[in-house]
């Protein structure tokens, strides 16, 4: 055993004298490490340049640990002979065990350097469901448990472990991880043992980073990710799922992947949608509608646009607030033929379909509409008379309606009454009456004048409002009555008077 594991000499105060001596000078232990890593295999050199800068470090501690055992020895035979203080004896005695331990650290700390882990392969594949799995393989290549003996030096003398303890993984990309599970833990990894790590990918990728957590050091190795063949085609929505109102339209964006081996041609498929809802497949640049697509020769991805078209009326599939769950497909030839008998996801569970398939999520969403229902728009008062209009508000929409007010416009100092001022709330199909009173001044003039209105109501959080409407209104002066009276007793006279001479006229002939 070299002189620095032995410690005796140390506690008897007396230079260091071992049968093995040549391993404490400093060409005796650089000679050691040499001869060390000059027999390890080329794959158990240090690879990077931090675990070149540890051997340096080596360097400098046995540096350090030569100058510190010559300044204790001297210390040694000066104390023997009196000329040192025990105070100073005791510094030179601490400074040579420091760098002894420090020597030792570095020691192992170069050694450490020969571990590592290689990822030897990568595999990429979905699922029935369109989940994205990635399979890592990692081997440890290390010091093995016969190095030891081939240089002579017994059953690892030096306290370094042949095996890895608490090895982490993660998927990174663009610096984020995207692995599921963030982090996988090996507990220990044995020299040329073999182990695969599965995760899920939050975010597709063609290549990522495998990071490596080991020993005290970080790993970074970039894999492009092989994908499993013959799956179909890989189908992705986005989003996958979204709110659409009831007689409107909901669009998504499709991506298609074709797997290496695939068939370069698929039918495009929707399962699960109810009767009474469209959908279609469109060209995001020139709105053709496709049924099914051909990749190019060289070309993997491509993207579509799909287009619901719900129904305007809630019926028994479709209920507002109730999601409607349904999968996109892009199905081979052989695939396509199979799949009429399938109508829904747990149908579709049960086809046994190789391609995999993405799950859309719609939720249906009913709207407040008001409609309001007027029978005269053109009355006729006098100044100080209210002119009574009668009406209607009713719920023309699918979803319930609340506070409905009516806000009404009136000229100058005109006064107006809405009955009741507030409605609190209408279900779809409901009405309610309500009476609205304008009162002009009693000073206004004669002539046409206008009053505007429109419903106002909120239905979930979002205003509901109508068209507005215009009432007008003639304002007659305060004797128009007589005088339309005398007018029209004038128009009758003046008709008497015609026909009495008229009659004259035909008796004198």
């Amino acid at each position: 055993m070299s002189a620095f594991y032995d410690m005796t000499c140390v506690r008897r105060f007396r230079p260091c004298r071992s049968p093995r001596g040549a391993w404490v000078g400093r060409w005796g232990i650089l000679w050691a490490l040499g001869l060390l890593l000059g027999w390890l295999p080329g794959w158990a050199l240090p690879a990077r340049a931090q675990d070149v800068q540890k051997v340096f470090q080596l360097q400098r501690a046995q540096i350090q640990l030569d100058e510190a055992r010559r300044d204790y020895e001297r210390a040694v035979r000066m104390r023997e002979v009196g000329l040192i203080s025990e105070e100073d004896f005791s510094r030179k005695e601490a400074a040579y065990r420091r760098a002894q331990v420090e020597f030792q650290a570095a020691f192992l700390e170069a050694l450490g350097g020969l571990h590592r882990v290689l990822v030897t392969a990568s595999q990429k594949w979905v699922d029935g469901r369109g989940r994205i799995h990635v399979r890592v393989v990692l081997r440890h290549v290390g010091p093995d448990a016969d190095l030891w003996r081939r240089l002579d030096l017994g059953d690892n003398p030096l306290p370094v472990p042949l095996e890895l303890r608490d090895v982490y993984v993660s998927l990174l990309q663009d610096g984020l991880v995207v692995s599921d599970p963030y982090q996988v833990r090996i507990p220990l990894l044995s020299p040329g043992q073999t182990v695969s790590v599965d995760f899920g990918l939050l975010k597709d990728a063609e290549a990522v980073e495998v990071l490596l957590l080991y020993a005290g050091r970080e790993d970074r190795q970039k894999v492009l990710l092989m994908q499993v063949a013959a799956q179909g085609v890989r189908v992705t929505v986005t989003p996958p799922s979204q709110e659409a109102d009831l007689g409107g339209t909901a669009a998504w964006e499709v991506g298609l992947e074709r797997f290496a081996g695939a068939d370069p041609v698929c039918h495009l498929r929707v399962v699960g949608l109810p009767a009474e809802v469209a959908a279609e497949f469109l060209d995001p640049q020139t709105s053709a509608r496709w049924t099914q697509v051909r990749f190019p020769e060289g070309v993997t991805t491509l993207r579509l646009t799909l287009r619901l078209h719900l129904p305007p009326e809630p019926t028994e599939r479709i209920r507002p607030d109730r999601p409607v769950r349904w999968a996109v497909l892009c199905l081979p030839e052989a695939e396509a033929a199979r799949l009429p008998t399938a109508s829904d996801l747990a149908d579709l569970e049960r086809t046994g379909l190789r391609s995999p398939w993405a799950v859309v999520e719609v939720i249906p969403r009913g709207i407040g509409r008001l409609a309001v229902e007027i029978p005269n728009f053109y009355h006729v008062v006098r100044p100080g008379q209210p002119a009574e209009v009668e009406l209607t508000v009713q719920n023309a929409g699918t979803r319930r309606v609340d506070d409905v007010r009516l806000p009404v416009q009136v000229p100058l100092d005109w006064r107006f009454e809405v009955v009741p001022p507030s409605i609190p709330s209408l279900e779809p199909a409901a009405a309610a009456r309500v009476r609205l009173r304008l009162w002009p001044p009693r000073d206004v003039p004669m002539g046409d004048y206008e009053a505007r209105l429109r419903a106002e109501a909120v239905s979930v959080g979002r205003p509901v409002t109508t068209d507005e409407k215009v009432l007008r209104i003639h304002v007659t002066g305060r004797s128009g009555g007589w005088g339309l009276g005398l007018l029209i007793v004038a128009l009758v006279g003046l008709c008497l008077g015609i026909v009495l001479w008229g009659i004259r006229l035909t008796r004198h002939h």
